[in-house]
């Protein structure tokens, strides 16, 4: 048959005007109706498809992507897949990733049983990762093991849709689930200011966020650049928001210290009089150009600290607060003790950590000379 008589024949099949009889001859024919599936043109002829051409994964792939928009098509042949071919268990895994993949898209109720199916994938897989995980003793190779990406590429090298999946899955992951972060402090706790991004460049930014939690996973990502498209308008939203998120962050941060001053005079029994050396104890912190910004009083007639003339409690208070203050400016993040109430110290500690990062506990330990040292360095 010509090349033009068979395309003639499989438009003439779709437009149901074909003899009766020379269709269902046509539709013995796999790759007739193959050729009729990948026009793209309907999916009702997919029920006249023969059982090889049905129980072919790579085939249901390709109309996966042709038929998209029919989610309840694509789901349908997933289903039916699934029901006859119950041990090709890596076909069922990417056929249902790829709907998946549609769903974070459209939620689309239709599409729910592949997230399902996907999530609990992920979570199985993940689990037995991070077993693994723990079992490395040196904390270099476990820092250097990340998330786990590694294996993944190692475990599902034949799969490219699970391994892109898992790549998607967990850049999600780590960006928009932290147990104690949100994106936006995600990228304050990383930058200092949104010039050095500017200078990087908005993917590279990322690039280089992702790097830190595993390297493997964002060296997948310079190859899959578009992974990471859903998270630039974010990006850039944060960076037309610095200003403002510094401002509320700060002015709320200043607002935490005067409470932790009155906090600590009160259980001290300290006059409130030690309130006048709040000023002073500013110009001893490591961020006391930042600190100054957001101060309601930008008098420059305030009390210097001079440590030889203050009293024993006084130098407590002073290293006390200098200390605290240092701690609650280390990062434009909210720090351990913003929402604790019971006093610097006794924070509670959250059990469940999922990233490396602790972004609730962080904190710069320093030892009391370092402390002193600064003090005098302002005499």
């Amino acid at each position: 048959m010509e090349l033009r008589d068979y395309r003639d024949n499989v438009n003439l099949y779709i437009s149901g005007k074909m003899n009766p009889e020379e269709a269902t001859s046509f539709e013995k024919n796999d790759y007739f109706m193959r050729s009729v599936m990948l026009t793209g043109k309907s999916s009702k002829f997919f029920k006249k498809c023969s059982k090889n051409i049905k129980n072919d994964p790579e085939f249901l792939k390709q109309l996966i992507d042709i038929y998209k928009d029919d989610h309840e098509f694509i789901a349908s042949i997933v289903e039916e897949f699934s029901n006859n071919n119950p041990k090709k268990n890596k076909s069922i895994t990417e056929l249902n990733m790829l709907l998946d993949n549609i769903y974070e898209e459209t939620e689309d109720e239709v599409l729910h049983p592949a997230f399902d199916y996907a999530e609990g994938f992920f979570v199985t897989v993940k689990k037995k990762i991070d077993k693994e995980i723990e079992k490395i003793k040196d904390d270099n190779e476990r820092t250097e093991a990340g998330y786990g990406f590694d294996a993944i590429k190692d475990n599902y090298s034949d799969s490219e849709i699970v391994v892109n999946w898992f790549a998607k899955r967990y850049t999600n992951e780590i960006l928009l689930h932290q147990p104690s972060a949100e994106f936006d402090e995600i990228i304050h706790y990383f930058y200092d200011n949104k010039n050095q991004i500017e200078k990087l460049g908005d993917r590279k930014a990322l690039f280089d966020v992702m790097a830190y939690f595993d390297e493997n996973l964002a060296s997948y990502l310079y190859l899959h650049p578009r992974i990471l498209d859903p998270y630039m308008p974010m990006l850039r939203n944060v960076l037309d928001e610095w200003d403002d998120y510094l401002e509320n962050l700060n002015t709320y941060k200043i607002e935490q210290i005067h409470q932790e001053m009155n906090r600590y005079l009160k259980e001290n029994h300290l006059p409130k009089d030690y309130k006048r050396l709040f000023r002073g104890i500013i110009d001893l912190t490591e961020k006391r150009e930042t600190i100054v910004k957001y101060l309601d009083d930008d008098s420059k007639d305030y009390e210097r600290i001079n440590v030889s003339k203050l009293s024993v409690p006084e130098l407590r208070f002073v290293y006390y607060m200098t200390d605290f203050i240092d701690d609650v400016f280390f990062i434009d993040n909210e720090w351990d003790y913003m929402e604790d109430t019971s006093g610097y110290g006794e924070a509670p500690v959250e059990d469940s950590k999922v990233l490396k990062v602790d972004f609730v506990n962080k904190r710069k330990i320093k030892e009391w000379y370092n402390i002193y040292r600064r003090i005098y360095e302002v005499l």
